[in-house]
């Protein structure tokens, strides 16, 4: 059964995407960076998938038919990852920056100050290392994502790319550090990069904002908002076992120290309805149908004007930028291979 041959898909998700037919079979192939040599070109993308001819003309119809089931060989997680880019203007206002004092951890002790900003965003993390001196260049696949970043901080150096296609040569940054951008890795590709542009005793670190659910009001919005909106990974009590696994050496980094976790207090100013934009960016919400995410969005809009703390004007979100580093020793151990 001969498939159809691989189509290019739009610049943005809000663009008509391109189908062909699979040649004697009655079915429609979706086309996608799973057929291309640098994934880091595509600005979203899943495995190669059947879906009903004519039921797919845009980003948000692609959407139903993969929470349909009716699209077969989907990877969510490439999914959620790539979701970001049809929200990039939202994430460049309302996602916060980090803690200056997680990001000098997350530095402390690196041989230089070259520092890749992996899977930059629209450059939060960018920002914070431009605060303190550092040598920025930043990586990014979502066109729209680095569009955001490129005027934001026109003197950073922004590239296309991946953290599984790294642009850069062999030992050329002195840390890797990621802003809630780890978790989207595939480290069995990702982590041989990683070590392969990172110099000699150098840092590899993943920062997460979380928020402070020792707070009571902080709590309750987590109940009320559901995992789409605030995950594992999003809560103090909880980020350190949803991370803890990412840099080990079975995730696919060889030749590192043993992981170390942190945190460092932080907060955002926000208003109730900036409070609400800020978690429509996140991934699970982005990936909602319309009606559920407008239920999701309306139960948080509910619960923030019943709570005095945040029902009228400005509040602070009690935060902390949590840190998971580890180190690269400054003799490496050839014998653990390429990129060790």
């Amino acid at each position: 059964m001969r498939e159809a041959e691989p189509l290019s898909l739009p610049d943005s998700p809000s663009q008509p995407l391109s189908w062909e037919a699979r040649a004697g079979t009655g079915k429609w192939s979706l086309c996608t960076c799973a057929a291309a040599a640098n994934i880091a070109a595509w600005p979203w993308h899943c495995r190669r998938g059947d879906v009903r001819p004519g039921s797919v003309t845009s980003f948000d119809a692609f959407k139903r038919e993969w929470r349909g089931g009716r699209v077969t060989g989907v990877d969510d997680r490439l999914l959620l990852s790539s979701s970001f880019g049809a929200a990039a203007t939202a994430y460049a206002e309302h996602r916060p920056d980090y803690a200056q004092a997680a990001v000098r951890w997350a530095l402390e002790l690196v041989p230089g100050p070259r520092v890749l900003d992996l899977g930059a965003g629209t450059g939060k993390l960018s920002a914070t290392l431009v605060a303190l001196g550092a040598d920025v260049v930043a990586v990014e696949p979502d066109p729209a994502m680095l569009g955001e970043l490129r005027r934001a901080l026109p003197a950073v150096r922004a590239l296309p790319g991946s953290a599984e296609t790294i642009p850069l040569p062999d030992a050329s940054v002195d840390a890797v550090l990621a802003g809630n951008a780890l978790h989207w890795f595939d480290m069995s590709v990702a982590g041989p990069e990683i070590a392969r542009v990172l110099a000699p005793g150098g840092s590899l670190a993943g920062l997460w904002n979380v928020m402070d659910d020792r707070v009571d009001w902080v709590a309750g919005l987590e109940r009320v908002s559901g995992s789409a909106a605030i995950g594992p990974r999003d809560t103090l009590s909880s980020w350190r076992a949803a991370t803890a696994g990412m840099l080990v050496p079975s995730s696919g980094l060889v030749g590192f120290g043993s992981p170390e976790q942190v945190e460092f207090p932080h907060g955002q100013r926000r208003t109730a309805d900036s409070l609400v934009a800020t978690l429509a960016t996140r991934a699970g919400m982005l990936v909602m149908a319309d009606q559920d995410r407008e239920a999701t969005l309306g139960g948080i809009r509910d619960f923030l004007a019943s709570r005095p703390e945040t029902a009228q004007g400005e509040f602070t979100l009690p935060m902390l930028t949590g840190v998971l580093r580890v180190r690269r020793p400054e003799k490496i151990d050839q014998s653990l291979g390429p990129g060790c």
